[in-house]
């Protein structure tokens, strides 16, 4: 079964600048330090990340955040893969 026919318009996504736009936090919480984003802050790049519970509470979704992250990565990888590409280039131009 082919899953990629129950997607509407499925594209790759930029993702770094939206990770550049995080902050990761360490914070205490019921005695233990813990760390973390602000659901605020991730609602601002990706608010469809973020549902607000019965209490009102901001919820991230870790698998969002995940395939955000992952994106983002990948990103970063084509971006070194093309300099070093650029570097070797260089150097063979200049006799290195």
């Amino acid at each position: 079964m082919n899953f990629v026919a129950f997607y509407l318009n499925l594209g790759p996504s930029k993702n770094i600048d939206k990770v550049k736009n995080l902050t990761p936090y360490s914070y205490e919480k019921g005695g233990k330090e813990e760390i973390g984003i602000i659901a605020q802050d991730l609602e601002k790049v990706h608010p469809e990340s973020v549902k607000e519970d019965s209490d009102g509470y901001k919820q991230i979704s870790t698998m969002a955040l995940q395939t955000i992250n992952l994106g983002a990565i990948k990103e970063l990888i084509d971006k070194v893969e093309y300099l070093e590409n650029k570097v070797k280039e260089l150097e063979n131009k200049n006799g290195n």
